[in-house]
């Protein structure tokens, strides 16, 4: 199996109704940040679209993702998937798995000295 790698559509990442309800977010806000994990871009760009998330392989927002936040992401990811957090996101906040267009939670992020990183779910 290829090494997976961290991918963000930077603030671009338009979701459903489904996905804001289960991160928390009001229905005005149909933002949030997405990570997509995958073996390379193009990849990423097939596994977002059957996750129900559309990305565009051409857009410059489109790219490798780094920091804490995609290392952690990384860390946990066993198969390619799309993941989603608020804009705005703090400590405690959920992280989505996006699947066939809904979220299902998979953890919480947590403030590091490094910065934000994700927390599964019953981890301690």
């Amino acid at each position: 199996m290829a090494t997976l790698k961290a991918y963000t559509v930077g603030n671009n990442g338009f979701v459903n109704r489904p996905v804001l309800d289960t991160l928390g977010e009001p229905a005005h806000r149909r933002q949030a940040r997405v990570i997509v994990v995958a073996a390379s871009k193009a990849a990423a760009a097939r596994t977002s679209e059957t996750a129900g998330f559309r990305v565009n392989l051409h857009d410059p927002d489109f790219r490798v993702a780094g920091g804490p936040l995609a290392e952690s992401i990384l860390a946990v990811a066993t198969a390619p998937a799309v993941y989603a957090m608020a804009l705005d996101a703090r400590a405690g906040d959920p992280v989505v798995r996006l699947d066939g267009g809904a979220g299902v939670r998979v953890g919480a992020l947590a403030r590091e000295s490094s910065g934000h990183v994700l927390k599964l779910d019953g981890e301690a």
